[in-house]
């Protein structure tokens, strides 16, 4: 499928998109399932907060996607801007020192701390589009060879959507956030 141009962060108030975030410099900081456990908590949270619906979503060792509809109310990037800060603020504190390094020797301005300043995102209209951006998701820890069956790597929407599919009203954020609120608790005293 052909999109014309590269789209960069496009997606406005009630449009569906598809997002990816990358780890600054695409570090390898979140290798350990504590951090990925956040970063989905984080993602999850921060759809039911401001209203977004979660559709689908991976969190790999440097990146993570997802797709959503916006709220009426806020952007594309408005949303990640939120998402990133708040996620950055749970998850800095738990870095141990190789992880630091890794993203210090990547850091290009005093301003970010643990996310690229940029990310992409655009506009799904039209089936074909949704289903091929959720497969790609899907299918991103089997091509990385991290499991055989996307269904079985715990950091993807895969499992969820395959057992009960995208409640139409809500998204799979309420249903995803249950998953990883233990590992969230433990670590923040939420």
């Amino acid at each position: 499928m052909q999109y014309g141009h590269r789209y960069t962060n496009l997606v406005a108030p009630g449009q569906v998109g598809f997002f990816t975030t990358s780890c600054l410099g695409h570090a390898y900081v979140m290798e350990r399932e504590q951090i990925r456990d956040i970063a989905c908590f984080q993602l999850c949270d921060n759809c039911i907060y401001y209203g977004a619906e979660l559709h689908s979503f991976v969190v790999m060792n440097n990146h993570m996607h997802f797709i959503g509809r916006m709220p009426d109310d806020k952007a594309g990037s408005q949303f990640v801007q939120k998402f990133k800060e708040r996620s950055a603020k749970a998850i800095l504190p738990l870095l141990n020192e190789r992880e630091l390094s890794l993203l210090e020797m990547n850091r290009r301005h005093a301003l970010r701390k643990f996310w690229e300043w940029r990310f992409d995102s655009f506009p799904l209209t039209g089936s074909e589009a949704y289903q091929e951006k959720m497969n790609y998701i899907h299918q991103n820890p089997v091509k990385a060879g991290m499991v055989e069956d996307a269904r079985r790597y715990k950091w993807s929407s895969a499992k969820l959507i395959d057992a009960s599919g995208i409640d139409p009203e809500r998204g799979i954020a309420h249903r995803a956030i249950e998953l990883f609120r233990g590992s969230q608790s433990q670590h923040h005293g939420c």
